[in-house]
């Protein structure tokens, strides 16, 4: 439990507000390299489990019939522990996707369990998937999967509202659509002065779909720019040996204190995803910083903000290249994207109030 990624912050924003109206926390959480749990005093008891490749394949053979996404967080260890804590629980959080399973054992609690999902398994595995000669037969088991998951829950939240739509298309589920609104309350100007030849890459850079994207805009984008422009990385998970081969205009700052004020200084926030599913939090990150986006269809994908001049959407090296070039030459105004967002998080339920509506 830390800020490294969008979801932790998230989380761990919720863990603070729900101990200050005098909740406890339980907590059960997988090892991940360079993370680690912070101020762990928080919590009245805290299950660590390092999770060994080979008992995640053990897992994936005893629950060969489920898709393996939703078995490499299972523990029968994790089980026992929730399950004699349960009986005494207000309410059994179940943070994405993976861990879903635990509800599948907890049946005759299914009251007093919230799901979260950040995304829809079925919708991302399907673009990852697409024109494989095994893309039918897994898909057909994610969906499997991802139904019967659901089914174990009465309390299921999804952080989009295209993605709520597929939700009851799909599987008939009729999800709350909540955000942690105290995240994206207007943040405070810095007045720190924009320089238009900077631009941000931000994420989480141990997952694949970020790191391919910033590859393929390394070596399809970068050569069709000038060389004065210049780059900031930021977000943990970027290698050593991979930081030494990134050209010289590209900065690793891996996980900052600062984020607002690097945000607010620089040109845009540059976002080339060409897989994934869910709305991206570091898009509505820049966004309440009052700083651009630039960014595919992927990007954007359940932010249904209108801002021609100030998200710039490129699915294409030359569509980058234009927009990048017309950011280079044209200042913006921060005020207005902010204003932008404000109502955008306005349609949204709170997420932290949606919690305490179940809590039993």
């Amino acid at each position: 439990m830390n800020n490294l990624t969008a979801g932790q912050g998230n989380i761990n924003i919720i863990i603070d507000d729900l101990i200050t109206v005098g909740y406890s926390i339980n907590l059960v959480c997988f090892s991940y390299p360079n993370h680690a749990i912070e101020r762990p005093e928080r919590f009245k008891e805290i299950l660590y489990i390092d999770q060994k490749r080979p008992q995640r394949y053990i897992y994936a053979l005893l629950l060969g019939f489920f898709f393996p996404l939703y078995t490499v967080r299972f523990s029968f260890r994790a089980l026992s522990f929730i399950k004699k804590r349960a009986a005494d629980a207000s309410l059994i959080y179940l943070d994405y996707s993976q861990v879903f399973l635990y509800a599948m054992f907890l049946k005759r609690l299914r009251q007093k369990i919230c799901m979260f999902t950040h995304d829809v398994v079925y919708q991302k595995y399907e673009r990852a998937f697409q024109n494989k000669w095994y893309e039918q037969i897994l898909l057909k088991q994610v969906k499997f999967t991802e139904r019967t998951m659901f089914s174990y829950c009465d309390n299921i939240a999804i952080a989009s509202f295209k993605d709520h739509e597929i939700l009851l298309k799909e599987y008939n589920v009729n999800a709350v659509v909540p955000i942690l609104k105290k995240r994206f309350r207007t943040v405070k100007s810095l007045n720190v002065p924009v320089n238009l030849s900077h631009f941000v890459f931000l994420g989480a850079w141990n997952r694949s779909e970020n790191l391919d994207g910033l590859q393929w805009f390394i070596d399809n984008v970068y050569p069709l720019l000038h060389k004065d422009i210049s780059f900031t990385i930021i977000g943990a998970g970027i290698k050593d040996d991979y930081k030494q081969k990134l050209p010289p205009a590209f900065k690793v700052a891996g996980f900052v204190d600062d984020l607002n004020s690097i945000l607010q200084s620089s040109s845009a926030l540059i976002s080339p995803l060409f897989l994934g599913a869910g709305i991206k939090f570091k898009v509505l990150d820049a966004i309440k910083n009052g700083c651009r986006v630039i960014g595919t269809d992927i990007s954007f994908e359940g932010i249904e903000i209108s801002a021609n001049n100030l998200l710039l959407t490129a699915n294409t090296a030359n569509e980058f290249v234009k927009h990048i070039e017309y950011c280079l030459v044209t200042e913006y105004n921060p005020g207005a994207i902010k204003n932008l967002l404000d109502e955008f998080i306005g349609r949204f339920d709170d997420t932290l109030q949606w919690i305490l509506r179940n809590v039993k």
